[in-house]
């Protein structure tokens, strides 16, 4: 089933600010305070990213916002045995979708292009990657606040350990030398 969205003809208004920055930042406060209080400042500023008002939708964005590459990032996951970065980032952004579907008069349409889903069809795609759900199952079945819930338990409770000894912070580069550094000295006289 393919869904078309016509673009707006002027700016979307901004999801209900009342609704989901409370949800957002009780859940981040919920998991920084409760789950991860050992945690590196690194991670809880993943944390903090993932529920902030313009949280970055994609890893790379993630990892520009915590000055690491996003091999590096990806990499840490990896070896940490953690579900990779991208699914905690597209999970938060599950919570906001779920929150935006709990106004029935709400389209798909119109929460895609709100939350900076590049069409329908894309916000679509993005529900069956991550549940094998579409936009009328999953909205039948999750409220903000119950996947926010399901996002705690799924990715956050079973990881606490790992996570509070993850460290995302940039590695330093000392004793290493530079690719400048490398170069043989010229050995042209002037």
């Amino acid at each position: 089933m393919s869904i078309v969205c016509p673009r707006p003809a002027r700016p979307l208004q901004p999801l209900p600010s009342r609704v989901p920055p409370d949800l957002l930042t009780s859940t981040r406060a919920r998991i920084e305070l409760e789950d991860l209080v050992a945690a590196s400042p690194t991670v809880k500023r993943f944390f903090e990213l993932l529920f902030a008002p313009d949280a970055p939708v994609s890893a790379r964005a993630m990892a520009r916002a915590l000055g690491v590459h996003p091999s590096t990032l990806n990499s840490r996951f990896f070896r940490a045995k953690l579900p990779s970065a991208k699914r905690y980032i597209a999970w938060a952004r599950l919570i906001r979708v779920a929150v935006a579907l709990e106004n029935p008069a709400r389209s798909g349409c119109g929460v895609a292009m709100q939350l900076r889903f590049s069409s329908g069809q894309h916000l679509v795609r993005h529900l069956r990657e991550q549940l094998g759900l579409g936009i009328p199952a999953f909205r039948a079945r999750y409220t903000g606040a119950q996947f926010a819930q399901r996002f705690r338990d799924e990715l956050v409770v079973p990881y606490r350990v790992t996570l509070e000894r993850l460290s995302l912070a940039p590695r330093a580069t000392i004793g290493r030398p530079t690719a400048g550094a490398r170069r043989a000295p010229s050995t042209l006289a002037a």
